[in-house]
């Protein structure tokens, strides 16, 4: 997605309302005409949202999306979220397609977590001040339309809902026991990426036994190769003036043995490196000042 440069939010049929609202955002392409892009916002209560980018003119490509969220409980939500692309030229679909999909979850789980930690920071400041959020932060108007049309779309119906922090509104959950506080560190919120989109994805999980397997493959070759580099060296310098009479210098064999050891340690620890993306822990950051 290119950078945007206004946020527009619809009016008319469109405009905000209790089962959603509307909106475009406009951004500047690449190439030398620089053409102003649109990309269409819906969202549909009380947790859908569908995105869809196209070019100005019929086979020019298009770009959509569907993000379901679902909440499971104060500070909890399973997110479900799948995109479609069309018309893209045969070269970015083959440059595409060779990032491993598994890889991509990955990414996006970092995005995610990225996002989190700003939702989290606001969420802490709100709670310690006791200010809303209109009082609390100035929106920008290139980048941040959506999010407070979102906030006032709650401040709306947001009387309805067990909980809620809207743009001048807010309502806290009654009855909330300490093990639901989402801003403890023992609450599920705080779960690693394992548990909230690997357990749950059999495409990552596939590719997480892999990479293990991988890891504790290359960590046996290692020891074997090294120990075989040991011993085919020992059996060189026993045999002195013997082994310069033949073909191959003496060492030859340990000497690739080593290689070999040394290559395989390091695929093992690349894949050491790889697992633990798959383990990473969410962080919940000190509060904004």
């Amino acid at each position: 997605m290119f950078p945007p440069v206004e946020q527009i939010v619809q009016e008319g049929p469109d405009a905000p309302s209790s089962t959603g609202f509307s909106s475009i955002v406009k951004s500047r392409g690449f190439g030398s005409s620089k053409e102003m892009m649109s990309t269409r916002y819906r969202m549909h209560a009380p947790g859908v949202i569908r995105v869809r980018s196209e070019g100005k003119k019929e086979g020019e490509p298009l770009f959509g999306a569907a993000l379901h969220c679902i909440p499971l409980g104060k500070g909890r939500s399973r997110l479900l979220f799948k995109t479609y692309a069309m018309n893209f030229p045969p070269m970015v679909g083959f440059i595409y397609g060779l990032k491993p999909k598994f890889l991509r979850h990955l990414n996006s789980c970092k995005i995610l977590e990225q996002d989190m930690n700003l939702i989290c920071a606001q969420e802490d400041h709100v709670a310690r001040t006791g200010k809303t959020l209109s009082e609390s932060f100035l929106p920008i108007k290139s980048s941040d339309v959506l999010v407070v049309e979102l906030r006032k779309w709650l401040d709306r119906v947001g009387h309805g809902m067990p909980f809620f922090e809207g743009w001048k509104k807010s309502k806290e959950a009654a009855d909330l026991n300490d093990h639901e506080d989402c801003r403890r560190p023992s609450h599920r919120a705080f779960e690693s990426r394992y548990h909230r989109h690997v357990l749950i994805c059999a495409e990552t999980r596939r590719a997480l036994a892999t990479v293990k397997r991988v890891k504790k493959g290359g960590l046996a070759v290692s020891a074997l190769l090294a120990a075989a580099s040991v011993l085919l060296s020992r059996a060189g310098a026993a045999r002195g003036a013997a082994a310069a009479a033949t073909a191959a210098p003496p060492g030859v064999g340990g000497l690739v043995a080593a290689l070999g050891s040394l290559c395989s340690l390091g695929l093992a620890a690349a894949a050491n490196a790889l697992e633990a993306r798959f383990y990473t822990n969410f962080e919940r950051h000190p509060s904004l000042g």
